[in-house]
């Protein structure tokens, strides 16, 4: 490199002005010490002999006289160094323009020649950056299909598509693996492999599929064992049936038909158990049947009030009555349930 562009050069330029800023650092210093020396100065007189005190008065005085000349030599240095590095940064401007300048009539003079050199085709264009196809549309590609059907070129890089298919997929496919933890069933490895060459899919959302699919069937095994239960339950009800059936055909030759009708009435007759539990329900009364029990009661006169209805007497105590409803309510009861036990035993 020669003296000229090294001059010229920002880097050196930058070496060559660092001093210049330790010096004015070191300018700094060394005011801050003229300064703490004389207020040290000011604070010993009273102190100290006068002779002393005179004597460092007058050094003081010579350092102070020094100091300003070092200054004044110091700032004019500084100021012929900052005009020198303005002037440095100047050249080197106007050099890096000069060669921009350069540069610019350099490339247009390149691409002149190389043009003429790829029209006569001495040279190729060099391709500086990876350019793409796009592909056809859906529609373009059915029209298309009849005629790449017949083209023997097409037909013969299809194997070479499906082959280089499959090594993309079983590159994939491996580092989906190596993500696999080590527990896993190899079953369950194996089903993943044929998945993934038919769909290729995560590991996590193979597991997540595999696990909705495996609720899923569980389901419908449940539901298939509730309609095989509901199906025997009905089968053994029909069986029951049946039996019931047959019991009554065998029952109608074996015994006479005041003793057949008799066994009849008997099955059908409710439980005691039942007649307890349902013995607190309350009929519902409809107005058809309301309406016919006032016809029933208008047929009757006024026996039919003092015989079944019950009469206004303020002198009675209600809870009396209430009491004698309740008593007789409770033996008519109890007669209906001795009747039922008879029944029963026969």
């Amino acid at each position: 490199m020669s003296l000229n562009e090294q001059l010229f050069d920002l880097e050196r330029i930058q070496q060559l002005t660092q001093p210049l800023d330790n010096l004015e650092d070191k300018l700094n210093s060394i005011s801050d010490s003229f300064t703490d020396i004389k207020k040290v100065s000011s604070n010993l007189e009273g102190v100290i002999e006068k002779e002393t005190a005179k004597n460092i008065s007058t050094i003081i005085t010579e350092l102070d006289s020094i100091g300003k000349t070092l200054f004044e030599i110091s700032e004019s240095n500084v100021n012929q160094f900052l005009q020198l590095k303005n002037i440095l940064i100047d050249k080197y401007r106007e050099n890096f323009k000069n060669k921009l300048k350069r540069i610019e009539l350099n490339q247009n003079n390149l691409k002149t020649v190389g043009l003429h050199l790829i029209e006569h085709k001495s040279i190729s264009k060099i391709v500086y950056n990876s350019t793409y196809t796009p592909s056809i549309s859906v529609n373009q590609w059915i029209d298309l299909l009849e005629s790449l059907k017949q083209n023997s070129l097409f037909l013969s890089s299809i194997p070479k598509i499906k082959e280089y298919y499959l090594e993309i997929v079983q590159e994939k496919l491996q580092i989906e693996l190596e993500k696999v933890p080590e527990n896993i069933d190899p079953s369950l490895i194996q089903e993943f492999k044929n998945i993934y060459m038919k769909n290729p899919v995560s590991f996590r959302q193979f597991l997540t599929d595999f696990e909705a699919k495996l609720s899923e069937k569980k389901l419908k095994d449940k539901e298939k064992l509730v309609q095989e239960a509901k199906e025997l339950g009905r089968l053994e009800n029909l069986k029951k049936k049946q039996k019931e059936q047959k019991a009554s055909y065998k029952a109608y030759f074996k015994y006479s038909d005041k003793e057949f009708q008799r066994i009849i009435r008997k099955k059908k007759r409710k439980k005691l158990s039942e007649i307890s539990k349902n013995s607190d329900a309350k009929p519902e009364i409809t107005d058809e049947i309301s309406e016919k029990i006032e016809k029933f009661k208008s047929k009757f006169d006024h026996r039919f009030q003092n015989k079944y209805m019950m009469k206004h007497d303020d002198e009675t105590d209600p809870i009396d009555i209430i009491r004698e409803r309740k008593k007789k309510k409770e033996e008519e009861y109890k007669e209906h349930i001795d009747k039922f036990k008879e029944n029963d035993i026969e």
